[in-house]
């Protein structure tokens, strides 16, 4: 996750979904994330050569209204 004051890498398993307000909620052993997704926008799927040894790297990025990179997972 990334904004304009912070840039935080987790590892960690997706599961535990449930929504609370406005919230949607990713809650596992190892993940414990609260998504405003009224906010997001767009969601791209991205393949590239990754940067450590060059293999193929995928992920799914999502973006805010702003433009703004709200999510990266791997």
């Amino acid at each position: 996750m990334s904004n304009g004051a912070t840039t935080i890498e987790v590892d960690g398993h997706f599961g535990g979904f449930s929504t609370a307000g406005e919230f949607f909620n990713v809650q596992t052993d190892s993940l414990d994330m609260h998504i405003r997704w009224q906010q997001l926008a767009a969601m791209f799927a991205v393949e590239k050569p990754g940067h450590m040894d060059g293999m193929a790297t995928r992920s799914l990025q999502f973006f805010d209204q702003t433009g703004a990179a709200a999510l990266k997972s791997s």
